[in-house]
């Protein structure tokens, strides 16, 4: 049982990393678009729009894959 309990810890792990990976990456765009000019502002919000959509259909998948893991075991 100790592979399971390591591929849980991995999953974990990349969640994690996902999630924190999106944050930074949504943070420099909103710092990016108060510096710089209009057209820089719209290419920054379709950035952050889709990173946003990244994370949640990352976020998604491991979820459905966790659930798919515990009921075929």
């Amino acid at each position: 049982m100790k592979g399971i309990s390591t591929i849980n810890g991995l999953s974990s792990l990349i969640l994690i990393l996902i999630n924190v990976g999106g944050v930074f990456r949504i943070l420099f765009c909103s710092l990016f678009m108060m510096g710089g000019d209009i057209q820089d502002g719209h290419q920054m919000k379709r950035r952050i729009r889709n990173t946003i959509l990244f994370l949640i259909v990352a976020n998604s998948l491991v979820g459905i894959s966790s659930i798919g893991q515990m009921y075929w075991g």
